[in-house]
This record gives C-alpha cells, sequence and structure tokens, in this order.
C-alpha cells in the first residue's frame, strides 16, 4: 500500500487510519507498549526507568524492564549507557530470561517544540538463560 499522496497536512486521525490500513490484511498483527518514568533530571544528566512489551496476536511475546542514564555534555549531543532485564518467547514457545547491558550515544537532528527527531548508535551486550546453561555445560 502506497501512501505517497498523503499530504502532511491531513489531520493525524485520518493519516492514523490510512496508514494502519495495510496491516488489515497482514498475516501476523504485533504491538509495542512502552512506559517511561523519569527518577531525576538536570540539564546535564538524565536518569530514568523503561518497561517494554510486545505482543502478538494478543499474547505477549517480550518484556524488558531497566534503567537508563544520558550525560548531556551539549544541548543536541547525549551519551547513553543502561542496563535491561528481559523475558523473551522464542519460537519454541519456550520462555527465556535475557539481561542486556548497552552504551552509546545520541544526536538530535530536529527539534521544535513539540517535536523532536534524533538518531542513536548503541553498542549492546546481552546474554540469556539458555546462552548462560550452555556456556557452564561446555
Amino acid at each position: 500500500m502506497r501512501l505517497s499522496g498523503i499530504r502532511l497536512a491531513l489531520p493525524a486521525v485520518p493519516a492514523a487510519i490510512l496508514a494502519s490500513a495495510g496491516t488489515l490484511f497482514a498475516e501476523e498483527l504485533w504491538s509495542w507498549h512502552a512506559v517511561d518514568f523519569t527518577l531525576a533530571e538536570n540539564p546535564g544528566l538524565e536518569w530514568g526507568l523503561h518497561t517494554r512489551l510486545r505482543t502478538r496476536e494478543g499474547e505477549v511475546q517480550q518484556g524488558r524492564s531497566g534503567t537508563i542514564l544520558k550525560f548531556k555534555p551539549h544541548s543536541r549531543f547525549s551519551l547513553i549507557g543502561g542496563y535491561y532485564y528481559g523475558k523473551e518467547e522464542d519460537t519454541r514457545k519456550e520462555w527465556r530470561d535475557s539481561h542486556r547491558v548497552f552504551s552509546g550515544a545520541e544526536a538530535r537532528v530536529y527539534g521544535t517544540g513539540t517535536v523532536s527527531v534524533a538518531v542513536r548508535g548503541l553498542v549492546e551486550r546481552f546474554t540469556t538463560h539458555i546462552f548462560l546453561e550452555r556456556r557452564q555445560k561446555q
């Protein structure tokens, strides 16, 4: 489905309806739900909690929660680091635990009072319960 004829001047609700019309014929329906809570913030530092759930066909497929620390030496640039603990269902319908440690940088490329666009580059290391069990058996 091509939406190239939609203009940005269209109200958000009709545009969202048109954009989601393609999912009516999709094989699977996925959704993401995220909640962020700021624990502490000042002009140079932000510390927050992040929780995310992903559902597939109406059932929870992945959940993760953790903390993110942002160091902001400049108004358009941030250094990011954090940790997530999560549970994820794999293709065999088995649940596995995961631990994710990540760090990187974020740069704001566009920003107004209501809209902000940023790019991120992160390095991530994650381990799962299954991975750790295999390493212990070796």
